[in-house]
């Protein structure tokens, strides 16, 4: 045979609940261990601070750019022919050539596009989200047409060789 119930009907269940949720609350937020973390979660870094501003994602998307330079150099045409040269010498591995050359740009796309988003929440489609998708078409270029040699090496090599030859590369028309 089991207990008795505790609680007959469910209005005292309901004022039981209530009471018990009140205890548990009153606990949690006046122990003093509980009251430290509170305050802890809710005290922001001065990361946190500086994040929230306009200032802090336009730096990074300057930094974005900077790193683009770095990879790029002053020629996208001539980054994209030391890749297409690497194909030519790296004959029967060339999936790691373009691999290799296409990951940076990956990587900055994404950070850009959470930049660009951070921005278009602040101050909707201004010049500094304009600066952004600059950034981005920039990137977007060299995924394209990295891209795009990649498949025509994949596709038929001797037809890449050919269009290289005759200059019928998106990249060579940059």
């Amino acid at each position: 045979m089991g207990r008795q119930p505790k609680y007959n009907t469910p209005e005292e269940r309901r004022i039981a609940a209530n009471a018990k949720s009140k205890r548990s609350y009153h606990k949690a937020t006046t122990t003093p261990s509980n009251v430290k973390r509170i305050v802890k979660v809710h005290q922001d870094t001065p990361e946190q601070k500086e994040a929230r501003h306009v200032g802090f994602y336009c730096r990074m998307v300057e930094g974005v750019a900077r790193q683009l330079k770095a990879i790029v150099g002053d020629s996208p045409t001539a980054f994209i022919e030391s890749i297409y040269k690497q194909y030519l010498d790296a004959s029967n591995d060339f999936q790691l050539v373009f691999e290799k050359a296409l990951e940076p740009f990956s990587t900055l796309s994404a950070t850009i596009y959470r930049y660009q988003g951070e921005l278009l929440r602040l101050v909707g489609v201004g010049k500094e989200w304009t600066r952004a998708e600059e950034v981005l078409k920039e990137i977007k270029t060299m995924l394209t047409n990295i891209e795009d040699v990649f498949c025509m090496a994949l596709e038929d090599p001797a037809m890449l060789v050919e269009a290289h030859a005759n200059k019928n590369l998106a990249y060579q028309h940059l």
